[in-house]
C-alpha cells in the first residue's frame, strides 16, 4: 500500500483515533495521508499535535481528499452526515 492510501474520516473522535493510529503505526498510511473532520476544535488541535495528520472542520472537504471514507460519527448523527456527504460520493470511494 502507501504512495496514494489516502484515507479520510468523518468525524475524529476516540475510536476514529484509535484506527488512525493503528494505521500510522502499521505504516499502512503516513500522517499527509491522513484526514479527518470534526466540529470541536479543540479534538482537531489534539489530533494535530498528536498525529501530524490533516485536520478540517467541514465533513464535505473530505471526499475531496481521501478515496477511502470511514464514517465515524454517532448514530443519531449519520442521517444528516450523509445527506451532506451524498452530492460528493463518487464510485471511486470506498
Amino acid at each position: 500500500m502507501g504512495a496514494y492510501m489516502r484515507i479520510g474520516f468523518i468525524g475524529a473522535g476516540k475510536m476514529a483515533e484509535a484506527i488512525m493510529a493503528a494505521l500510522l503505526e502499521s505504516k499502512v498510511a503516513a500522517a499527509h495521508e491522513v484526514f479527518a473532520s470534526d466540529i470541536s476544535a479543540e479534538r482537531r488541535q489534539l489530533l494535530k499535535t498528536r498525529y501530524g495528520i490533516n485536520l478540517y472542520s467541514k465533513n464535505a472537504v473530505i471526499p475531496g481528499s481521501a478515496e477511502t471514507l470511514v464514517l465515524a460519527v454517532k448514530p443519531q448523527q449519520m442521517d444528516a452526515v450523509l445527506k451532506e456527504l451524498a452530492p460528493r460520493i463518487t464510485s471511486e470511494h470506498l
